[in-house]
């Protein structure tokens, strides 16, 4: 059971060596949509990679037994995928209503993994915005595993903006205790 694109290959070895093995890719994203997004791919050959991975990634699910779509609009990518299909939607569970106290500022907050691509930079820049308009009384919380280079720059960042008491980075936190900072 794995959800690591590139590990599509080691499946394919796997059933080579294992005939009996059970395997199940767990999709947590389309890999294949995500390479047009990526700033480090040079724009010229996002396309054409982007194509070459979802035609290698059709052809290697083939030797899972089974594909979990983490969301509805996935599986319409892979209608010849002749494997068990199954949705597990990447939904945060029900909570019971917890009583804490109300956050004094009016609390922004953030949950998952942090990097430039889901536009953390943004983010700042809209705490930014807001404070530069009269707004004094937010913070941002930021919620999420963030490499260590990449907080670095996002420190500049927030210092060059000003608002270091606006934004504060938890790392990762366990699940039930997010619900506590919403």
């Amino acid at each position: 059971h794995f959800h690591d694109p590139e590990l599509l290959l080691v499946a394919e070895k796997l059933r080579k060596k294992k005939p009996d093995a059970i395997i199940i890719y767990d999709m947590h994203e389309h890999f294949s949509s995500q390479i047009m997004t990526k700033e480090w791919v040079p724009k010229l050959i996002r396309k054409p990679l982007s194509s070459w991975i979802h035609k290698k990634e059709k052809r290697a699910m083939q030797v899972c037994n089974a594909v979990i779509f983490a969301e509805e609009s996935y599986a319409s990518n892979y209608p010849e995928y002749r494997g068990i299909k199954s949705e597990i939607l990447n939904y945060p569970t029900w909570q019971p209503k917890k009583q804490v106290l109300k956050e004094e500022k009016f609390t922004f907050i953030y949950v998952g993994d942090i990097v430039i691509e889901r536009n953390v930079f943004g983010m700042l820049g809209l705490i930014s915005e807001l404070k530069n308009r009269g707004y004094n009384d937010l913070q941002l919380k930021l919620i999420g595993p963030v490499d260590s280079s990449l907080e670095c720059q996002l420190n500049d960042e927030i210092e060059k903006l000003g608002i270091k008491e606006d934004v504060k980075f938890y790392g990762r936190i366990p699940y039930d205790e997010i619900w506590n900072h919403y």
